[in-house]
């Protein structure tokens, strides 16, 4: 007997996005409405006064597209590399100086690039891609378009949070302890295991508000964190509408010869990855993240590199 057939697979984020693009229409897919309307219409354009009239569905919740808007978390601007700022780094008071400024430029980059790829990553719909020319027209395209910009703000936000440890590592003058002709070897002679170990007992306030009493990373920090490296060093980490749940599960389990030669039973469910709720949990946290780096980020200048703190 002879067996064929074929395996179909989703990821859940297909079904997480319908519109209904009138009161007589019933719910559909983004992919089925685009291609409704373009078959009629090749050249249509999609404006805010068209998108507006219609209603969305996005995981069980109905919205207007004004809503969507609405829902972009509020995150402010960074403000540390100033005109005095500026005119100071001109002035070149020092090298140490010059390298500390650099850095405040750096850390206000950084967070406003981490900024931008958390509201995009936050849009939950967008009217430019039904302008687009990508296709086909799933949401599940534009679901993954929105997973880049959060791992991309996931890394940038870590980065804030070495590039601020740097900071304090030179204006602590922990630098000098090592090798440090370049700014190149004080970066990377800087570890933030060992600036916390300093800190621990040569400056408590800082400590604490870079780690935690037993010296890890403070826990307004440590989920970026441990997300970063999750995805950065072990790539195991994915999004929840990445998340195929009908996906075919291949069992292999060896015969006593091939235990024999070593083979072991295995399943291909063994190497899944690790989710996380896009939604629920990454951009409220990547918000809140912001919130804190902009404040330890003030407390440290405001201590280090302005008169109050000289």
């Amino acid at each position: 007997m002879i067996l064929s057939g074929h395996s179909v697979s989703n990821p859940n984020a297909i079904n997480y996005f319908c519109i209904k693009p009138s009161e007589k229409s019933g719910w559909m897919p983004l992919e089925d409405f685009y291609n409704n309307r373009y078959t009629k219409n090749p050249k249509i354009k999609f404006t805010y006064e068209k998108v507006s009239k219609f209603r969305y569905m996005y995981r069980s919740t109905e919205y207007k597209y004004s809503s969507f808007i609405d829902m972009l978390p509020k995150l402010s601007m960074p403000d540390f590399y100033t005109a005095s700022m500026i005119r100071s780094e001109y002035l070149n008071f020092s090298k140490k100086h010059g390298y500390c400024i650099r850095l405040l430029d750096t850390l206000n980059r950084y967070i406003q690039k981490a900024r931008f790829e958390t509201i995009k990553a936050a849009t939950i719909f967008d009217m430019d891609y039904l302008n687009s020319d990508s296709l086909p027209k799933t949401y599940y395209w534009y679901y993954l378009q929105r997973c880049f910009n959060a791992e991309n703000a996931i890394y940038s936000y870590y980065s804030t949070y070495e590039i601020l440890a740097l900071l304090v590592w030179i204006c602590k003058d922990y630098y000098l302890d090592k090798p440090h002709e370049t700014f190149e070897s004080i970066s990377k002679n800087c570890k933030s295991k060992d600036l916390r170990n300093k800190l621990m007992s040569d400056d408590r306030h800082i400590f604490d508000l870079l780690a935690e009493p037993n010296k890890s990373v403070n826990k307004k920090f440590s989920k970026v964190v441990k997300w970063c490296n999750t995805f950065k060093h072990r790539g195991i980490l994915r999004f929840d509408g990445e998340y195929e749940s009908n996906r075919p599960t291949i069992l292999c389990i060896p015969n006593e010869y091939g235990r024999a030669e070593g083979i072991e039973e295995f399943s291909n469910s063994d190497w899944d990855f690790a989710y996380v709720d896009l939604d629920k949990d990454v951009i409220p946290t990547l918000a809140k993240y912001h919130k804190d780096i902009l404040e330890v980020s003030s407390e440290i200048i405001r201590s280090y590199l302005t008169s109050e703190g000289q």
